[in-house]
């Protein structure tokens, strides 16, 4: 999936301490290695899909809502 380096908030890299390689591959390199929060639930223990782990760093990710115009098909 591409990413599109724009947005890319500033204050995430700063976080991450890094810069954006033109094609964003140090980025995807980084979501390779995050791994989800696993948290206790009782006794079950579950998993985050929002919140990972990075090198000691929590990440939360967030979706992006994307609005299509009445006049034109979500899908085709």
């Amino acid at each position: 999936m591409p990413i599109d380096p724009d947005r890319v908030p500033e204050t995430s890299l700063e976080t991450l301490g890094i810069e954006l390689d033109p094609d964003c591959q140090n980025l995807k390199e980084i979501f390779k290695k995050m791994r989800p929060l696993c948290y206790p639930d009782g006794s079950d223990k579950k998993y985050s899909i929002r919140i990972n782990e990075y090198k000691g760093k929590y990440i939360v990710l967030s979706g992006q809502k994307i609005v299509f115009p009445v006049s034109e098909p979500a899908t085709q």
